[in-house]
């Protein structure tokens, strides 16, 4: 058999050892001729799931189309570094359509949110989220109303609530859903007993 070149000619393919070489690997070279290396700490799964520093999924979401697996504080990071010489910041991401092409959302939806899971000795739960949805106000072309929500679990369990939100008019509401006085309020605090701000 043959392989196509670099520089478009095709050249007969000799006799390759891959070492370490297990199913779903990466296979990268090695530095020795007509060697490669299979990569125990990257893995492409068969459903298409990229897992760095694992050889199977785990943690909160085994089924994560990303996972990256680090075993001290320094490796468990994912970076996105910004070398460009302008003011324009790095970025992560996070986007929703109902469809792969240009579907409009709707008007509840939710769009994204980055969960916080914490293992409790017997398995992993969602103990905080900050998640963007859609206001309810209705979406529309350049038209897409949001909010913002925190959640906490309280003591004594794993349930997540919602804590604090930013309205779609930049109101901030604390302990509720609801604005105050929605002509006014900018800032509501609400509790079924003590409240106050120090």
């Amino acid at each position: 058999s043959t392989f196509l070149r670099g520089d478009q000619s095709w050249a007969a393919v000799t006799s390759t050892t891959i070492n370490n070489n297990a199913n779903n690997r990466v296979i990268t070279g090695s530095g020795t001729a007509n060697t490669l290396r299979g990569e125990s700490g990257v893995v492409i799964t068969s459903d298409s799931e990229l897992i760095v520093g694992m050889t199977a999924g785990g943690g909160a979401t085994p089924d994560a189309r990303l996972q990256v697996r680090g075993d001290t504080f320094a490796k468990a990071q994912i970076q996105v570094l910004s070398t460009h010489n302008d003011d324009n910041p790095a970025s992560l991401q996070i986007s929703k359509s109902r469809s792969s092409g240009n579907t409009i959302l709707g008007d509840n939806d939710d769009i994204g949110q980055i969960n916080f899971a914490g293992n409790d000795g017997n398995g992993f739960h969602n103990v905080g989220r900050i998640m963007v949805s859609s206001s309810g106000e209705g979406n529309g072309n350049d038209d897409l109303p949001s909010v913002m929500r925190f959640f906490t679990t309280a003591n004594g369990g794993v349930s997540l609530a919602e804590r604090l939100r930013i309205d779609s008019s930049g109101r901030v509401l604390i302990g509720t859903t609801t604005e105050g006085e929605g002509t006014a309020d900018d800032l509501t605090i609400a509790t079924s007993g003590t409240t106050g701000i120090t």
